[in-house]
C-alpha cells in the first residue's frame, strides 16, 4: 500500500461524514479513533470502524467493529474476540 492509498482510506471516511466517537492512543503512543458512519440500511442506522496505526510500518488501517463498542480499546479488543479489559498486549507489532 502506498501513501496515496492510505490517504484515500482516510479521505473515504471523511467523505462519508464519519463522526469520531472516541479517541485515544495505543501502547506505542499511536492515535486511534472510533468512527461512526451513517448507513440507513444498517440495523442500527450506522456502521463503525476503528482507525489504527501499525506501529511497525506507520500505515493507517480501518477495522470494522460491532456497533456495541464505545471506546477504541473495546473496538480493538473486539477484533481479537476479547473485551476491552482483557486486551493488554505486551508488545504491539
Amino acid at each position: 500500500m502506498e501513501i496515496g492509498q492510505i490517504r484515500q482510506g482516510v479521505e473515504f471516511f471523511r467523505e462519508l461524514h464519519a463522526t469520531v466517537i472516541h479517541e485515544d492512543s495505543d501502547g506505542c503512543g499511536n492515535p486511534r479513533r472510533l468512527l461512526r458512519v451513517p448507513v440507513a440500511d444498517a440495523e442500527t442506522g450506522y456502521l463503525q470502524a476503528v482507525q489504527v496505526v501499525c506501529p511497525t510500518t506507520g500505515r493507517v488501517y480501518h477495522l470494522g467493529v460491532k456497533p456495541t463498542v464505545s471506546t477504541c480499546q473495546e473496538a480493538v479488543a473486539s477484533t481479537f474476540g476479547l473485551r476491552g479489559d482483557e486486551y493488554a498486549p505486551i508488545r504491539e507489532t
